[in-house]
């Protein structure tokens, strides 16, 4: 012990003392240097323990910061429910207008709608004005014509809604664009879900748009044999296009999602898409054809 040999000194005869001193001496000094170690080892422990501990303390705060970011995240207030501006068409539909809501649905307008009324209203009044109608009527039939259409494509919509709601999905709210029409499913991940599960889910979704422009054009049919009135041809006329229109083989039409999920109750995705994408193509030059032949044989 290095206390004992200090204690013992280094002078003459110091290292024969203390290794030859007495017994009580030596005794002494072994408990001298007992009590002296009983001192230190707590004190060194601990330190020992404080250098071990600090990294996983380091490390523990850094997952504890890590853990707490989606926590936090998650705590925040939700947006206000408008679920265009909040998916992938936001962009787009930055312009949109809310005008009300349907059944839990929401109906929206973009400003591009208007754009298309005008259209609509310029093309069939020009269309109908043939010197025998004042321009009070033909002004009637253009305003007609623009607003029945997108009441149309609105009530075609809602086809889709209906159909959605019939599979145990629901559509948080529906966009009237100039082209057309838009829903947003409220759970995108749980409507692809159930798409993959059960086959033919996604055609049927597709078909009920369709399907209420078919019974519209029924609807006017029957009225038009009943009273007889130029408007219910004209109705029966339009909802007829709208009907073709969407079930043109062609995505992103519900013509074109329909085959592609027919196609897929047999055929890998890969293939499917192929197969749909070359019956598009085939049936526009078909209608080409067709078009460049009616018109050659009426001139």
């Amino acid at each position: 012990c290095r206390r004992h040999v200090r204690r013992g000194g280094y002078g003459t005869g110091g290292a024969l003392r203390v290794g030859c001193g007495s017994r009580a001496n030596r005794r002494r000094g072994e408990a001298s240097c007992k009590a002296t170690r009983q001192r230190v080892a707590p004190r060194t422990q601990l330190r020992g323990l404080r250098r071990s501990l600090a990294p996983r303390v380091g490390l523990n705060r850094a997952v504890g910061a890590t853990m707490a970011a989606p926590q936090m995240a998650t705590a925040a207030p939700p947006a206000r429910n408008e679920p265009l501006r909040s998916s992938g068409w936001g962009s787009r539909m930055a312009s949109s207008t809310r005008v009300g809501s349907v059944r839990g649905t929401e109906v929206f307008v973009h400003w591009s709608v208007a754009v298309g009324m005008v259209l609509v209203f310029v093309v069939n009044a020009s269309a109908v004005d043939d010197g025998t109608l004042s321009s009070g009527e033909v002004t009637l039939a253009g305003l007609l014509a623009a607003i029945s259409l997108y009441v149309f494509v609105l009530l075609h919509e809602f086809g889709h809604v209906e159909a959605h709601r019939c599979v145990g999905s629901g559509v948080s709210s529906v966009t009237l664009m100039m082209l057309g029409g838009a829903t947003v499913p409220k759970d995108g991940a749980a409507v692809l879900e159930l798409y993959g599960r059960r086959r033919g889910t996604k055609a049927w979704v597709h078909f009920a748009g369709p399907l209420v422009n078919i019974v519209l054009f029924l609807v006017f049919l029957g009225l038009y044999r009943a009273a007889d009135g130029w408007a219910f041809v004209y109705m029966a006329a339009l909802n007829a296009v709208l009907a073709v229109y969407n079930l043109l083989p062609v995505s992103p039409l519900d013509g074109g999602e329909i085959l592609l999920d027919l196609l897929l109750c047999c055929l890998p995705l890969h293939v499917a898409a192929y197969a749909t994408y070359s019956i598009a193509v085939v049936g526009a030059f078909a209608l080409i054809i067709f078009f460049v032949v009616v018109e050659g044989g009426g001139g």
